[in-house]
């Protein structure tokens, strides 16, 4: 027979609920930078247009 311990099972479920809110939250972040960053890009070559730069 298990036992049941509504109070522990709750609280490790609000833990959970806590992180998994935490991690998506990080990614959603990510994300947006990621976006950002990929304009920037797009952005700047446009502007240079001339493709690879020779040194």
């Amino acid at each position: 027979m298990v036992e049941y311990i509504p109070n522990e099972d709750q609280e490790f479920q609000s833990l959970m609920i806590a992180i998994t809110e935490s991690a998506l939250e990080k990614m959603k972040k990510r994300q947006r930078a990621a976006i950002a960053n990929t304009k920037k890009l797009k952005n700047n070559q446009r502007k240079t247009k001339s493709g690879f730069s020779k040194k």
